[in-house]
């Protein structure tokens, strides 16, 4: 049956060897992401590498929400691309209702930012409003002509790649592209490969290979390959 779930926290009931090496035994508190889903199930195998223990007084739904999307918002406003978030910067979040963009907005404005614009659907303006960001249409027709070429981070959290990619500063801006649901979400989208959206394949090539300003942050490979710096970061 299948088990949903790829964020996941728990207690080491067994391992290997090797994983002394890594600080990890029997008992530790750990948390960990899964990309091919089982964070669900009573039991799950992970490789030791990827476990980052997790002290006994934090909360459970509090790790959890670090590991994945306080992570994605911390590393895209200050690990990835050539510009760090400093004090007075603009910054945008497409899709800002959603657990990442919210992250994002706490962590830019405790990060000492300006302004963060927040595009979302209009249900959810109040609530942005009240986190202390500038809620804008979720429509990118609409959100532009606010942001255009003014922003210095920019985070697309949906997958609007080349409409986010114009409201970043020229040179000095940048743009990290974290999610892609607009394409996973429609039901009319393209054919797929492997079971991915062969448009949302190509947005992550285009993000990743062929924009300049712009970097697509995958969160499960810069876990696999940078584990310690994301233990520290933690």
């Amino acid at each position: 049956p299948n088990s949903p779930g790829c964020d996941l926290i728990g207690r080491v009931v067994a391992c290997g060897s090797l994983a002394s090496r890594y600080g990890i035994k029997v008992g530790d508190r750990v948390v960990s992401l899964r990309i091919d889903l089982g964070g669900c199930a009573r039991y799950v195998e992970l490789m030791v590498h990827n476990l980052i223990k997790v002290n006994k007084t934090v909360n459970a739904d509090k790790a959890v929400c670090l590991v994945r999307s306080y992570m994605v918002a911390y590393r895209s406003l200050y690990r990835v691309g050539d510009k760090v978030l400093k004090k007075g910067d603009k910054v945008f979040v497409t899709g800002a209702n959603g657990c990442v963009g919210r992250a994002i907005i706490e962590l830019a404005l405790l990060g000492g930012a300006a302004v963060v614009f927040g595009a979302s659907d209009r249900r959810h303006h109040k609530m942005l409003s009240e986190m202390g960001a500038s809620p804008l249409d979720a429509d990118c027709e609409n959100w532009l002509t606010d942001v255009y070429r003014g922003m210095d981070i920019v985070i697309d959290t949906v997958g609007s790649v080349e409409a986010a990619r114009e409201a970043v500063k020229w040179k000095t801006g940048k743009l990290v592209c974290v999610g892609l649901t607009q394409f996973l979400d429609d039901e009319d989208s393209s054919p797929e490969f492997s079971c991915m959206p062969i448009s949302a394949l190509l947005a992550t090539s285009k993000s990743s290979w062929f924009m300049s300003q712009t970097v697509f942050l995958d969160l499960f490979g810069d876990m696999e390959r940078l584990i310690d710096e994301y233990r520290k970061d933690m």
